[in-house]
């Protein structure tokens, strides 16, 4: 076994907890994991609303649409710039760590357990394409194809320990690639591809060079060009020239884990981690430069405007705002000042903020 698969998860308390949702490393559904059942995989998500507050961890758009998602398995959409909310059916109960669109109607959702969801009507009904058993399977069949059935074999070993230790491992974050065609990472440098919509996933653990099995938090692109970033604990930052069919680790300027990463253009790439840590590339990840938001707490989200600005919540729920065409990151105002998991733009231009809070309305082009 090697020495990754030996470590010890980090315990957290209190605001903790949430960058451990985050990150993946407390799984939901504890009653289900003690148990070795895995029921939540076959129970629906718990009945909820706004009003409730339950933890949410991401947002997205579909078209006008706003849909986030949280423990539980639990999502609501909006299609007034998050005045009211209802709640989709989804049919698992585990929690949901990231939800993207690549139309409208098509979206894909990826959570604890290993779980993939897709939706084909704008997030209304979900259904599950993939969870932790599927996926630790097509490991081991993907390693035992790549090695010839050579048993002893690392990665071989590595997989079969995966599908013994059954489904508790979390996908992270999930990027669009095409309409059809997307890539999920997660904790122990997991990585499935999707080029059909979903009817078949496949692993790209093989394509991260030196794949210690660090945990992967999150993933972006830079629009038209195929270059895809992933950054993860442990400083791991990596980067593909050919949308995902192979990695290659970059020099991290920073030990210490990322959680959100920002392509924005060929020449600008941002990341963003522990205690305030940020870094900017003006030359696709070749060499780094730090940036000072003025923040000691850790960064947890960050997400393009359609004004052409950045906006960077930290865990306090402090933001902060790179204007179009500069390099220098403000604090802004907030209507409120609560922790933060992920940021969403809607339509008008109002961005949300998703938390132990729930969901909440928290910067406005208008109040500048």
């Amino acid at each position: 076994m090697s020495r990754n698969m030996k470590r010890q998860r980090p315990k957290f308390l209190g605001w903790g907890c949430c960058l451990a949702l985050v990150a993946g490393i407390c799984q939901g559904g504890g009653a289900a994991a003690a148990s070795g059942r895995w029921s939540v995989l076959d129970s629906p998500a718990l009945s909820s609303s706004p009003a409730a507050r339950p933890f949410l961890l991401s947002g997205a758009r579909a078209g006008n649409r706003l849909v986030v998602a949280g423990e539980r398995g639990i999502l609501f959409l909006s299609d007034d710039n998050g005045q009211t909310w209802r709640q989709a059916a989804v049919p698992v109960g585990v929690s949901i760590t990231a939800v993207r669109f690549a139309t409208p109607r098509r979206g894909w959702a990826v959570g604890h357990f290993g779980v993939v969801l897709q939706t084909e009507d704008g997030g209304e009904t979900w259904r599950k394409q993939l969870d932790g058993v599927a996926a630790a399977r097509l490991l081991l069949e993907d390693a035992l194809r790549r090695t010839g059935s050579d048993r002893s074999d690392d990665a071989v070993r590595w997989a079969e320990r995966m599908v013994k230790d059954g489904p508790d491992k979390p996908f992270l974050d999930l990027l669009i690639l095409g309409e059809r065609s997307a890539l999920v990472v997660g904790s122990y440098g997991l990585a499935f591809r999707t080029d059909d919509a979903g009817a078949r996933w496949e692993p790209s653990v093989a394509a991260i060079a030196d794949n210690r099995h660090l945990h992967l938090n999150a993933v972006s692109t830079m629009q038209g060009n195929g270059t895809v970033f992933v950054v993860g604990e442990q400083g791991t930052v990596l980067r593909s020239g050919d949308a995902g069919a192979s990695f290659e680790t970059l020099n991290s300027p920073y030990e210490g884990s990322f959680f959100s990463v920002l392509a924005t253009s060929p020449k600008d790439v941002l990341i963003f981690g522990l205690r305030g840590n940020a870094f900017q590339s003006s030359d696709g990840g070749v060499t780094w430069a730090p940036l000072d938001l003025k923040s000691g707490a850790t960064l947890t989200s960050a997400i393009a405007l359609r004004d052409g600005g950045v906006l960077v919540a930290d865990q306090g729920g402090q933001l902060f705002r790179r204007e179009a065409g500069s390099s220098r990151f403000a604090p802004v105002e907030s209507p409120v000042r609560l922790p933060l998991a992920g940021l969403v733009e809607a339509a008008n231009g109002t961005v949300l903020g998703v938390g132990p809070a729930g969901v909440l309305p928290v910067y406005s082009p208008l109040s500048r």
